[in-house]
């Protein structure tokens, strides 16, 4: 008979087993990562077929009404949620399935209460007269559906924490595919805004039920113990997710209120400019934020993955910053009723591309470092800077609304630099040649517009580095991306859920 096979780490000293695990999480991480970052390729792929279409067939007011919905949902869904969803994801213990149930259960609740106030409230359904009044009963409906999507937060965990990350994305792909072709019908038939909520409806649906799928977990809890015990441990998660409502959702609102929904149609174009870019770091953020908590105990680990993290994601961003840039002043000449978007998303492309890729790259780290502190941190921050810069700009008669982005982004990863000075990543070492590469290409842009040259002439010279750049990354990581795809269509099937969540 043969001899039996060693257990996983038999004969490795305790310091060794711990090299090995954190080897594997890193690797896992940067796996996740690339996976991510082909479901952002994706994701932009189907919304450039499809933006360009909507900004042909619909007004800058009707895109407004699209962002105070959009803003108004992702309201009601990230204050029911509370920060719990990320308190239990950067555990570093698994959560226990009656914390998953109590979680869903005060979820209900909320969205039960948060209903009932919208209708009681006098103009409370329309926003207090931001949404126009024809579509306060749309909005209602649309909130009754959000009762059916709080078992998605144990799902999302249960997967998050496993790091399966090819089966989210593939959720994700499906759904914002299904959005976006519904929305161009929609507009087509001259009934856009009627879309914008069918569309939420219906990815309430779909996203729980797909959820459920991959991991069957459906128990509701309404006794509220296991959820005091955690807020003990997240109530920073929970205020610094309520912050990034303030931020993300409610100030699209308080734009259209302030500046009208002209400008808040304007800056949601230049917000969905800026998804092209940021979803091609978001997923180094959220594969950093599930391994951190883990990594914690070594300040190497920490390093290795802040630095990885920052020179993968400014080597795909930076390129992309400056094609975006260069090409902008051409949707003035193509489709004049957009030209006031031109700055505002030249504005926020910038800023994101460099604040943004530093913020998203060290966040997980600070994190990991300082605890739910440096969430509050950085999220209070960033809010207290974009408002008192709103205010600022209406006070002066100024709807640039990029700027007061552009202060907030910056402010933002100031704070995530003074809460990760002291693990001394080589930011220089890894920024150096994608700065470069931007400075060259702006240099261009920026001549070209002192000089009076037409946009034809001088988008294609500003964009010449920047796409033999990313080209030359994309050959470079062609095998990254047949390997992250088949992950995507088949990843699941292969790992089952391990985390105590499933």
């Amino acid at each position: 008979m043969s001899d039996p096979q060693p257990a996983l780490g038999d004969g490795l000293t305790g310091a060794e087993l711990e090299d090995a695990e954190h080897a594997d999480l890193l690797k896992r991480s940067i796996r996740g990562a690339n996976v991510l970052l082909v479901r952002g390729l994706l994701l932009r792929v189907i919304s450039a077929s499809t933006n360009f279409a909507l900004i042909a067939l619909v007004l800058p007011a009707e895109l407004g009404i699209f962002a105070v919905v959009r803003g108004a949902l992702a309201t009601v869904q990230f204050t029911t949620e509370l920060g719990f969803e990320l308190a239990m994801i950067r555990r570093r213990e698994n959560p226990t399935p009656e914390m998953l149930a109590a979680v869903a259960g005060l979820r209900t609740m909320l969205l039960v209460a948060i209903l009932v106030l919208a209708m009681v409230i006098p103009h409370a359904s329309d926003l207090f007269g931001v949404l126009p009044k024809e579509w306060s009963s749309w909005l209602l409906v649309a909130i009754a559906a959000m009762l059916v999507t709080p078992i998605q937060t144990s799902c999302k965990v249960a997967l998050e924490r496993d790091l399966r990350f090819a089966e989210l994305s593939l959720l994700e792909v499906k759904g914002i595919f299904i959005q976006n072709i519904a929305l161009v019908a929609f507009a087509f038939a001259h009934k856009f805004v009627v879309g914008v909520f069918v569309t939420q409806i219906a990815l309430c649906f779909y996203y729980t039920i797909a959820l459920y799928r991959l991991v069957p977990i459906r128990r509701i809890s309404f006794n509220l113990r296991p959820v005091r015990a955690l807020a003990g441990d997240s109530i920073g998660f929970s205020t610094s997710t309520l912050v990034t409502v303030a931020r993300d959702s409610l100030t699209p609102i308080l734009i259209a209120r302030f500046f009208g929904l002209d400008v808040a149609g304007l800056w949601n174009f230049a917000w969905r400019i800026g998804q092209f870019l940021s979803l091609t770091f978001e997923g180094y953020l959220r594969a950093g934020v599930a391994a951190s908590s883990r990594l914690a105990a070594r300040m190497e680990s920490l390093r290795e993955l802040a630095e990885s993290t920052l020179r993968g994601a400014a080597q795909i961003a930076f390129p992309i910053v400056a094609l975006a840039y260069a090409f902008l002043p051409l949707l003035a000449l193509l489709l004049p009723k957009w030209s006031g978007a031109v700055v505002m998303a030249q504005l926020y492309v910038l800023t994101l591309g460099v604040a943004g890729v530093y913020t998203a790259a060290l966040s997980p780290v600070a994190l990991a470092l300082r605890g739910p502190r440096a969430a509050m941190a950085e999220q209070t921050t960033a809010t207290v800077m974009i408002w008192g810069a709103l205010v600022v700009l209406k006070l002066s008669g100024i709807d640039q609304v990029a700027w007061a982005y552009a202060a907030g982004l910056i402010a933002a990863a100031g704070v995530v630099y003074a809460l990760t000075k002291g693990i001394r990543v080589p930011v220089v070492q890894a920024l150096s040649k994608p700065l470069g590469l931007l400075a060259l290409s702006l240099a261009v842009s920026f001549g070209g517009m002192a000089l009076h040259v037409s946009p034809w002439i001088v988008a294609p010279l500003a964009a010449i580095v920047p796409a033999f750049v990313l080209g030359e990354r994309a050959w470079a990581g062609r095998s990254m991306i047949p390997a992250a795809l088949r992950e995507l269509r088949g990843g699941g099937d292969r790992e089952p859920a391990t985390s105590g969540a499933a």
